[in-house]
């Protein structure tokens, strides 16, 4: 049969409905229908054996961890706090030297210089915005217009500072910080931040001033999302450069099963301590020690609130991950984590109570273990081929060679 009864005989095959009676006029056509069909099959077979997922491996333990922080911590008290970012450079690393993947270890660069410079602008700006209001409205007015204006930034350059620090392999990440795109955006974040502020200075109305206050309440998951969002799209590898899908929905559906969950947690730490209030009083009076019912119920539901915090951290940061890291990806690499609200409430909350018991000795402890269990949590997928060649393969870009070598010089942290 040549070519040209092929393409009749197929062209009439294909327009044939499926089914047996097609199969007997033309069993030549459906024979290599089938063998199409099952070699795809086995193709697709193949692929989807060969995607490999690795995980994140942490190998930090506390008591290495707590030799560091408490000589950190002397340290920085001795010094009224300077040695601050010499102890910020020392626990990073620590940190980002335990975590491997593939085989490898990242490393964090960051000079302590640059990262006190950076605090130091944050302390003025911090004074500088607290002692306004004391001083008159024009200068509270000037002091949130200038955090304003300054905020997106000293954002963008502690972004490119802590991407351009770490590294991978030899390769530092990268981040593209370029102004004109992203500095309106986060200045009308900034605006929304300084909303309430804003109206309380230059308003009368009160209803003016609640409706303005409720605005950064009501946009917050728009807002978390949009700087997770440029986080995760402006960050790079070398020349392997990250995307982020739209996962704004999902914010929003976080933000609402968190805010029930607090309330209800709230409600029932108060009724409890409430409840409590009597019985508490009437405890410590009878030891000798004064406490009437009211404090007895504020001390109360301070406690519940904190303990609300505990239960309804854990669910908005485990969901956010999830939402965050499903939905980035970096060149031919996607991820997924396996956190869950339940495990990392149990962990959050035995760490919140061996900390409280220890009087703050388990807290390199237990930002270990919490360190470990969101790390691990992380796995890193492509196909089994790619591992071993990809990172061979990637090279610095441009953009980043030209700055790691003013990052240091020009670059800032406001980390504090």
């Amino acid at each position: 049969m040549n070519s040209a009864e092929t393409s009749s005989s197929r062209a009439a095959y294909d327009a044939l409905e499926p089914g047996p009676l097609r199969d007997e006029l033309y069993p030549e056509e459906a024979a290599a229908r089938r063998a199409e069909q099952e070699q795809q099959a086995q193709e697709q077979t193949a692929r989807l054996a060969q995607e490999t997922s690795e995980p994140l491996v942490f190998t930090g333990q506390g008591a290495e961890y707590f030799r560091i922080w408490i000589v950190n911590l002397a340290l920085t008290v001795a010094t009224l706090g300077i040695y601050s970012a010499w102890a910020k450079v020392r626990k990073t690393q620590y940190f980002w030297q335990n975590t491997q993947f593939h085989g490898h270890r990242f490393n964090y660069h960051g000079a302590p210089l640059a990262i006190l410079r950076g605090r130091i602008i944050a302390v003025v700006l911090l004074l500088a915005y607290s002692w306004s209001f004391d001083i008159s409205t024009t200068a509270a007015v000037i002091a949130v217009s200038v955090l304003c204006l300054v905020a997106p930034w000293l954002f963008l350059r502690a972004q490119e500072f802590k991407l351009r620090n770490t590294s991978y392999r030899g390769l530092r990440f990268g981040f593209d910080a370029r102004a004109p795109r992203t500095y309106p955006l986060l200045f009308v974040l900034a605006l929304l931040w300084f909303s309430a502020t804003l109206a309380g200075l230059l308003l009368a109305q009160t209803s003016w001033v609640v409706t303005l206050s409720l605005a950064p309440l009501l946009l917050f998951p728009w807002m978390h999302h949009s700087v997770k969002r440029l986080q995760h799209s402006r960050s790079s590898y070398g020349t392997l450069q990250a995307s982020f899908t739209n996962c704004r929905q999902a914010f929003y559906s976080t933000y609402a099963l968190t805010a029930v969950a607090f309330v209800f947690a709230i409600a029932a730490s108060i009724t409890v301590a409430v409840l409590l209030a009597l019985p508490v009083s009437a405890a410590v009076q009878a030891i000798g020690m004064e406490m009437d019912t009211q404090t007895a119920v504020i001390t109360g539901s301070a406690f519940g609130g904190a303990l609300a915090y505990i239960m309804a951290f854990p669910l908005a940061a485990a969901r956010i991950q999830r939402s965050v890291w499903t939905n980035t990806t970096l060149g031919p690499l996607w991820f997924h984590t396996d956190i869950g609200a339940g495990p990392y409430f149990k962990l959050v909350l035995k760490c919140a109570l061996w900390t409280l018991l220890t009087l703050g000795l388990y807290w390199p402890f237990a930002s270990v273990r919490l360190a470990r269990y969101r790390v691990e949590c992380l796995h890193v997928k492509a196909h089994l081929h790619t591992f071993p060649d990809l990172f061979s393969s990637v090279q610095s870009s441009q953009r980043t060679v030209r700055g790691d070598a003013a990052i240091d010089l020009f670059g800032v942290d406001v980390g504090l």
